[in-house]
């Protein structure tokens, strides 16, 4: 995960055009979201040690209208065909 992580870190470091520092973990937050992505919950319904859902429905938002969804998407996809890449490449399976 923390491959993973490393690849797409830059990918959430957007400029802000209003001059506003960042307060929140963006690790967090796509940890959040991508726990809502497995378990299909409702946003209201997000475990307590998540920040609440507003702020994390805001940065999905956010990034579902911009283009940082598309490129955390791709880059982990990347991932992924590089790993089975190398299973093949190695025999394995």
């Amino acid at each position: 995960m923390d491959k993973q992580w490393r690849l797409i870190e830059s990918l959430t470091r957007r400029p802000d055009n209003r001059g506003a520092v960042r307060t929140h973990n963006m690790r967090d937050i796509l940890n959040a979201l991508l726990y809502l992505n497995k378990t299909s919950c409702q946003w209201q319904m997000l475990p307590s040690h998540f920040r609440r859902w507003k702020t994390l429905y805001d940065h999905y938002r956010g990034m579902r209208l911009g283009s940082t969804s598309r490129e955390i998407n791709r880059s982990l996809n990347e991932i992924r065909k590089q790993r089975k890449g190398a299973i093949k490449h190695h025999g394995i399976g």
